[in-house]
């Protein structure tokens, strides 16, 4: 029979009953126990207390700043925060103004976007050339399809899976 290094009254059993208790089960116990406790030792472990990456942490484990007292206040900013940020040039020293507002769409809409999606393509295209970021060392093309804000479209083009789809967004005054 294995050493037992606690007692029965840990666990809320009377000495009485321990003695009366088979070995083979006071045997399974002790080992259980000590199955137990180990367990608990490792779930003890984190990045912090052994040599355990950060990563392989719990999700729940977070470190708890020591001296640090929760202020009641919210985060970031406090009100009356001075702010930093670019101060705007001058206007003597602008060279050009460019003034961004909403497209407006002929087809019954008051605005319109510009959506983008990439295919994969086995045959042979004018447009179509490799792009490893999408497709591999495969083909593809993007359809970019211009849409109005209820949810009409009224464009669609294809074009070279590596150009940027900014180059293409339809300016529609």
């Amino acid at each position: 029979m294995s050493k037992e290094n606690f007692s029965p009254n840990d666990l809320g059993i009377s000495e009485e009953d321990w003695q009366q208790t088979p070995p083979s089960v006071r045997m399974l116990v002790n080992r259980l126990h000590q199955r137990m406790e180990k367990v608990e030792e490792q779930l003890k472990l984190n990045s912090e207390t052994s040599s355990k990456p950060p990563s392989s942490d719990a999700p729940r484990h977070r470190r708890e700043k020591e001296g640090k007292l929760p202020s009641g206040k919210k985060r970031g900013a406090q009100p009356g925060h001075k702010g930093r940020h670019r101060k705007p040039k001058p206007p003597d020293e602008v060279s050009e103004f460019h003034v961004h507002r909403p497209e407006t769409c002929q087809h019954y809409g008051t605005r319109s976007s510009s959506d983008g999606m990439r295919f994969p393509v086995t045959g042979d295209t004018a447009y179509a050339f490799t792009n490893p970021k999408f497709f591999g060392y495969r083909r593809g093309i993007n359809v970019l399809t211009h849409v109005a804000d209820i949810w009409t479209p009224f464009s669609t083009q294809i074009i070279s899976a590596n150009d940027r789809e900014a180059l293409y967004v339809r300016s529609l005054r």
